[in-house]
């Protein structure tokens, strides 16, 4: 699914509404799947953007413990927990479908 994504949490706390509008979206693939984490030590489901560029890596960290928090015929939002240096933080995706 082709979607763009805005996070709206910064390590673990919610981003104000003024901040959100300005803060830089990323477009691309999103997967979500379930598959075994190391850190866990169990199967967990994940989500993850695929952007176009094989050269840079995507911006945004991958989701563990995904769960789809609203769904409507313009996009979706998906909470879970960005792992960032070995600290799992809370974070929710807003999630727009693009054409």
């Amino acid at each position: 699914m082709r979607v763009t994504v805005i996070c709206l949490r910064d390590k673990g706390r919610p981003i104000p509404n003024w901040r959100v509008c300005k803060i830089p979206s990323v477009t691309g693939d999103l997967v979500v799947e379930d598959k075994y984490h190391p850190t866990i030590h169990r199967t967990v489901r994940g989500a993850r953007l695929i952007t176009d560029s094989r050269d840079i890596p995507c911006l945004i960290p991958e989701l563990v413990v995904a769960q789809l928090l609203r769904i409507r015929e313009n996009g979706l939002a998906i909470g879970g927990f960005e792992e960032i240096f070995d600290i799992h933080y809370a974070q929710t995706w807003l999630a727009t479908t693009t054409g």
